[in-house]
């Protein structure tokens, strides 16, 4: 063994540490001297990854594609107010329909119709053990959205897919016809009421015409009568629309009464919103009073209110998205409905109003004409006005009906699930690779950790590597075994020389 002096012990015991620098030299040497090391962790590490591939269970995976659109109709549900902006209205539908897969009714519907017992003992599986292995992924730039569910066999992965599909799709059409339900009631009530209103318009003014022997006024009264039925006309497209809302209002409060008790969607910004959609609404009734739908000034303000519309959407996104107590996306569309259709309210309310001001300016006008002439249109006025609210309110009444009974426009499956031919899980090279990898890095990194901490000097080289000293020479340790083994050759070699001399 190496015998250095006690100068150079001490030097080291006292912690002056010589820099060192790790060169291709080094590191060569640190592998040589900790080869074996390395190879066992590298093996162990290879070998615990073969035995896990063993272990583990195959998985399959079946996919199924479904094509989203946007809903279209004037009786939609309220799904279809989903949407942030009709931009991103396809891209937003489709992340709700993905939520709406894994949520907790139609993954629960899956399990139920696709699960069977193994053995009589077996527990039904519950909703958080299934929901992980559902996975949708949106298309880029497509309205396709691809669903995969995996399974323990290509057929269970293929039924599991099917019937959350089908599962989905179900769910999604009871949604929409609950909603189109009460739309069809709220406006079947509102259709009767205005039924007889006509009837009851129409047969005075058959009277009054008979009594008076008028058969129609004049010129200048009918211009005046024609202004005034297109302000109706407008008051009467206001008053279906407010309705509709109106109808959606309260079926999502009547949803979320019971989920969000005092719980307010709303928000400083989305006040402005609605008061200046009210104004914009207001602004372009009396544009339309004067001017067609081409002109500059009626475009400018569609402009504005469509680009109003939008924010607000998107903000009642956000504060459906952030303050709803629920994570299911039903209760969050919800309310965001909720949001819209109290805009929509607000603004035809107001609107109500414009238009009842400049009525009124026309009909003193009207007022101002020989006193028959006056009563006969103000008659004629109340059976057209009431004539075209019916029809307007008979074709929402009719679109509410056929809604209610029809499944989903917006859902079509692309292509159904096929039982897949090979399984994606475990991946066996790709366990080895990974296996290897991280045996080599946790290898080297211990040989270079326990050479780091190692600073027994053994030979010269560790002297001249360590205290970058030159070595002059070395001095043999005789212990005692190498004493008596030198002995031993020594008196050896005196008796064969004195044999010699003999």
């Amino acid at each position: 063994m190496v015998q250095i002096s006690k100068q150079y012990i001490n030097t080291i015991e006292d912690g002056v540490r010589v820099e060192q620098t790790i060169d291709l030299n080094s590191i060569i040497r640190i592998i040589k001297k900790r080869y074996k090391l390395i190879f066992f962790v590298f093996l162990f590490s290879v070998l615990l990854m073969v035995l896990v591939n063993l272990k583990s269970s195959p998985v399959y995976e079946a996919s199924a594609t479904l094509r989203i659109t946007q809903k279209q109709g004037l009786g939609n549900s309220l799904l279809s107010e989903f949407s942030g902006a009709s931009s991103f209205m396809t891209k937003e539908l489709m992340a709700t329909y993905a939520e709406m897969l894994t949520s907790r009714s139609v993954v629960q519907t899956m399990i139920d119709k696709s699960w069977s017992p193994v053995r009589l003992d077996e527990k039904k599986p519950v909703y958080s053990s299934y929901v992980g292995l559902i996975t949708t992924t949106p298309v880029r730039d497509t309205q396709i959205l691809k669903v995969s569910v995996r399974g323990g066999s290509p057929e269970e992965a293929k039924l599991r897919t099917n019937v959350l599909i089908t599962a989905f799709i179900d769910r999604l059409a009871m949604l929409s016809q609950e909603d189109q339900k009460t739309v069809r009631k709220f406006i079947g009530v509102r259709l009767n009421e205005i039924q007889r209103e006509l009837d009851k318009a129409e047969a005075i003014l058959t009277a009054y015409k008979t009594d008076n022997k008028i058969v129609s006024p004049s010129d200048e009264a009918k211009a005046l009568l024609e202004a005034v039925v297109n302000l109706d006309r407008i008051d009467a497209e206001n008053e279906v629309k407010t309705i509709s809302a109106q109808a959606q209002l309260d079926t999502a409060n009547a949803q979320l009464a019971s989920e969000a008790p005092g719980f307010v969607a709303s928000s400083q910004l989305i006040e402005q919103y609605k008061s200046k959609i009210a104004d914009l609404e207001v602004q372009k009734t009396m544009l339309m009073q004067q001017y067609t739908a081409k002109h500059p000034q009626v475009i400018g303000v569609q402009a504005a209110l469509d680009e109003l519309k939008k924010n607000l959407k998107i903000e009642a996104n956000n504060i459906a998205t952030s303050n709803a107590p629920s994570a299911n996306p039903v209760h969050v569309g919800l309310v965001q409905a909720k949001i819209l259709a109290e805009s929509t309210v607000e603004a035809g309310r107001a609107q109500k109003n414009a238009i009842k001001r400049e009525s009124e300016s026309r009909l003193k006008k009207l007022g101002m004409m020989p006193g028959k002439e006056s009563k006969l249109i103000q008659l004629m006025r109340d059976a057209k006005v009431t004539e075209q609210m019916y029809l307007m309110m008979s074709q929402r009444y009719e679109e509410a009906r056929i809604n209610e009974v029809m499944t989903p426009r917006d859902v079509r499956i692309v292509d159904e699930a096929v039982a897949p031919d090979n399984y994606i899980a475990p991946k066996e090279k790709f366990n080895l690779l990974v296996g290897a990898i991280i045996g080599l890095i946790v290898a080297f990194f211990l040989a270079f950790t326990l050479e780091y901490f190692n600073r027994t000097i053994r030979n010269s080289d560790d002297v001249e590597h360590f205290l970058k000293l030159p070595v002059l020479g070395q001095i043999p340790d005789y212990s005692v075994k190498q004493r008596n083994f030198y002995g031993r050759m020594n008196k050896s070699k005196h008796g064969r020389e004195y044999s010699n001399r003999l």
